[in-house]
């Protein structure tokens, strides 16, 4: 028992390797994922880089004050520093892009595994649950989440949360019904393991590959969906800075004051270009068609 967990461990270790191969091969999904790492990185030390006060605190004297040394991205209609706040944005945008994110992935596959697995009647009746939720456009849903539950970083998740949660339980599924009759499988049902554990130690782990691809690439989506209730004021709301928010405050100073809307707005498309074009990179790494 013991070789056996071991050659399973050398193997995952090799196939790691080799997926990390092929992605340092892709320059664009290289630079792509340092772009996303660095974003992480200013989310979690954002505020030991600058102080959040400065995000928040507002002086009047200062306000609408072009970009300049002091003001590197210039300061917004209350004063407050827009250089600060845009990368105290990148907290909370990415945190809600990787939280919903996640949290869908891990609804997704139990409806996916539980879908695949036992089929016929409980196959039926979740995957017609799910297309009730695929027929409402994502944004619409989420936008009648939150506008029903009031507007608040928990509410914000739920809402983008759902509304992202049959894409992941549709691909779940399909990966899982191929997983399903593998012998492996067929074995540990005739050893008497339990569904549960059939579940999580052989069919779980076997379809990971597709979905972390796919949680990979929805990050951006959830991080646009985010900035946009955000900007129709459904979203994080002030003084807690959030790229789309930003958007919403400088609008109104779009021809005085251009600045307001052109960082916020390259820091979201900055955001999502890098998720994409490190989500692109992994499901190449990840395509067993491209294996030599």
């Amino acid at each position: 028992m013991d070789s056996h967990s071991a050659s399973r461990k050398r193997k995952k270790q090799s196939q790691a390797k080799e997926v990390w191969r092929r992605l340092k091969k892709n320059r664009p999904a290289v630079i792509g994922m340092v772009i996303f790492l660095f974003l992480c990185f200013l989310a979690v030390f954002g505020t030991v880089l600058i102080p959040y006060s400065r995000s928040i605190d507002q002086v009047i004297s200062n306000r609408l004050q072009a970009p300049s040394a002091a003001h590197l991205f210039g300061t917004d209609a209350y004063g407050r520093d827009q250089f600060a706040r845009v990368i105290h944005s990148a907290r909370m945008s990415m945190t809600l892009g990787v939280v919903t994110a996640f949290a869908a992935t891990a609804i997704g596959l139990i409806i996916g595994a539980c879908s695949s697995f036992y089929g016929k009647a409980v196959d039926a009746i979740l995957m017609r649950c799910v297309d009730v939720l695929a027929s409402i456009p994502t944004l619409l849903l989420a936008l009648v989440i939150v506008a029903t539950m009031g507007a608040s970083l928990k509410n914000l998740i739920i809402a983008i949360g759902i509304s992202n949660i049959p894409g992941f339980a549709r691909i779940s599924r399909s990966t899982m019904l191929g997983i399903r009759e593998e012998g492996y499988v067929e074995a540990a049902k005739a050893y008497g393991a339990s569904d549960i554990r059939i579940m999580a130690k052989y069919i779980l782990p076997n379809a990971i590959g597709p979905v972390i691809v796919q949680t990979t690439m929805s990050i951006a989506d959830m991080i646009l969906a985010a900035a946009s209730l955000s900007y129709l004021g459904l979203g994080i709301q002030p003084p807690t800075p959030e790229w789309g928010g930003m958007l919403n405050a400088g609008k109104e100073y779009l021809q005085q004051c251009p600045y307001l809307l052109t960082y916020p707005g390259l820091a979201i498309v900055l955001a999502s270009l890098s998720i994409s074009l490190f989500g692109d990179g992994l499901r190449d790494a990840l395509d067993p068609r491209l294996k030599t």
